[in-house]
């Protein structure tokens, strides 16, 4: 049987082996890949993602204006409700590309701690703007069947 000293000598190292995988786990989010990575190889990988956001963004803003013009010829409901989820893809990625340009400045005089809660606040925000276009949609939708 333990003692009572045991049993918190215990916790303690518990604790301890988490606080170090926590700790290994914001190095890996700070260096952003994983280690073993040459400088060459991360910052090649740091090109490819860029590019590939830059094109998912055009492509983005070449679909929602043909939604736009779609939704504006026929007036169908159904067009309209996937014009508005291309317009929230656009606003999901400026909203990320500006909390990610957030992070990057750095202000330790007015965020002492770092800015890092930007993104999952930037993720709220969108996930309450898209809510929101969702019940709208949801309410015309209804509003137009009981008026038919």
């Amino acid at each position: 049987a333990q003692g009572p000293g045991d049993v918190v000598a215990e916790y303690y190292q518990q604790q301890l082996e988490m606080l170090e995988g926590f700790n290994e786990m914001d190095t890996l989010t700070d260096r952003g890949c994983l280690p073993g990575l040459s400088k060459e190889e991360r910052e090649k990988i740091a090109r490819s993602e860029t590019l590939a956001i830059r094109l998912s963004n055009i492509a983005n803003m070449v679909l929602f204006a043909a939604k736009v013009y779609a939704s504006i010829r026929s007036g169908s409901l159904a067009i309209i409700a996937s014009t508005l989820d291309s317009l929230l893809d656009l606003l999901s990625g400026f909203i990320l590309w500006f909390t990610a340009f957030s992070m990057q400045t750095p202000n330790p005089y007015r965020y002492p701690i770092g800015k890092r809660r930007m993104q999952p606040l930037g993720i709220l925000v969108f996930a309450s703007v898209m809510a929101t276009l969702g019940l709208q949609i949801i309410l015309e939708s209804t509003r137009s069947l009981l008026s038919s």
